[in-house]
């Protein structure tokens, strides 16, 4: 935060007196302010979540924090609402006070879809938290599953500004061998928001199945509507596996995106190199001239 201390959160397992033999364990989300030496800043460290929804090895339950520009912290994690996987945002004051409702709000209210791998940013020249996330449904006429790109943005006070059922910013595909993974966001100043996602198919070679990744990138407004003329842009779509894509901060108006991809080796997902691609404000890709 702007005062020097660092919010850290981590995922914690519950062993208490009341586990049962044979059943799996549940997992909490926590969180702890410690200050420039180390040193917690809460008496306690404050749970995010209430009830035991989340089991051990449940989905990828990571924990995600950015700023609220005023020294507290947004924090955003896995849920399941029944057995429908959602996402959760809440808002936490420097003294560790839940500032919106206790344990979280859902960042929509959409029966039947499910919410998965959200991401978070705060744009401070806006000053709202942000969040997209893959989001799925069922399609029972042509029985698969459609997948596309959810978001929200959400008052200081936890409004769901863009209603109760979100905004779709990136259109479902329902088709039986391609799939959409919400990534990773970065504010654009006055700009918006930088959004990164992935698009997986598959494809047939003699007896062996691959899977292939594009990557593609959008700049979102303020109102999530497209900035660039082209709305969305390839960043790269080489006929290989790409997996644990980061965006950097923007920087002399450019973000930089890394990946890890098995292009040298596609007909092995765990044989990778690391590879990186510019992308600029106004929407193309290459490294601007730096002074």
């Amino acid at each position: 935060s702007d005062d020097g201390s660092l919010y850290v959160g981590w995922v914690g397992a519950y062993n208490g007196p009341d586990t049962i033999i044979g059943q799996g364990n549940f997992i909490h989300y926590y969180l702890q302010k410690f200050d420039n030496y180390g040193q917690p800043l809460w008496a306690e460290p404050l749970q995010l979540d209430t009830g035991n929804v989340i089991l051990i090895g449940s989905l990828y339950p990571l924990i995600s924090l950015t700023t609220d520009g005023n020294n507290g912290v947004y924090v955003m994690w896995p849920w399941f609402f029944d057995t429908s996987p959602a996402v959760m945002v809440s808002h936490i004051s420097p003294d560790g006070q839940q500032l919106w409702d206790p344990y979280g709000t859902p960042v929509a209210v959409n029966p039947g879809r499910a919410f998965e791998e959200g991401t978070l940013c705060y744009n401070p020249d806006h000053g709202y938290p942000y969040v997209f996330w893959t989001e799925v449904m069922y399609d029972p006429v042509n029985m698969t599953f459609c997948y596309g790109i959810g978001g929200q943005k959400f008052s200081s006070g936890g409004d769901r500004l863009w209603g109760d059922t979100a905004k779709r910013v990136v259109p479902f595909i329902c088709s039986p061998d391609t799939a959409i993974f919400g990534g990773t966001a970065s504010q654009a100043g006055n700009q918006g928001n930088m959004l990164v996602y992935s698009k997986e198919y598959f494809e047939i070679m003699g007896t062996d199945t691959l899977i292939h990744t594009e990557i593609h990138a959008t700049l979102l407004d303020g109102d999530g509507g497209y900035v660039w003329p082209d709305e969305v842009i390839p960043v790269t779509t080489c006929p290989s596996y790409k997996m644990q894509y980061d965006l950097g901060g923007l920087s002399h108006d450019q973000w930089v995106l890394a990946w890890a991809d098995n292009r040298e080796d596609p007909h092995e997902l765990g044989n990778t190199g690391i590879y990186a691609q510019n992308i600029t404000l106004e929407g193309n890709l290459g490294p601007l001239a730096l002074p």
